[in-house]
C-alpha cells in the first residue's frame, strides 16, 4: 500500500488548476519587459546627454535638441565655463550655480 499524503495530491490539483493562471501571469511579464525594454532601451544618447551636463559640451546635447529643447551655442557655453572657471571655489552643484544665475541667461 502506498503512503499518500494529503498535502501531496491537494498541492497537484492546485498546480493543474493554476495553468490558466501561470499562462497570463507569464503573459503580462512579456507584455510588461517589451514595454520597459522600448521605453529605455533606445535612450542611450539622450541619458549620456544629461549625465553630462555639467561639462557643458554642446556636441553631447544634441539629443536635448532633438527634443526640441534650446542649447547653448558654442559661444554662450564658453562664456559660462570662463565665468564657472573664476569661481573655482564654489563646491556646488554646476547647475545649481547657473540656475541661480538664471536672470542673465534669459534667452538660453
Amino acid at each position: 500500500m502506498t503512503d499518500v499524503h494529503p498535502c501531496s495530491s491537494a498541492r497537484q490539483n492546485i498546480d493543474e488548476n493554476d495553468e490558466p493562471f501561470k499562462s497570463e501571469y507569464f503573459e503580462t511579464l512579456d507584455i510588461l519587459i517589451a514595454e520597459l525594454q522600448r521605453r529605455f532601451s533606445d535612450n542611450d544618447d539622450l541619458i549620456n546627454s544629461i549625465a553630462s551636463l555639467d561639462e557643458l559640451d554642446v556636441d553631447k546635447m544634441v539629443p536635448l535638441k532633438n527634443l526640441g529643447l534650446k542649447i547653448p551655442s558654442r559661444e554662450e557655453a564658453s562664456v559660462v565655463k570662463a565665468y564657472l572657471s573664476r569661481n573655482e571655489d564654489i563646491m556646488e552643484n554646476t547647475l545649481q550655480v547657473l540656475y541661480r544665475q538664471r536672470e542673465a541667461f534669459k534667452d538660453i
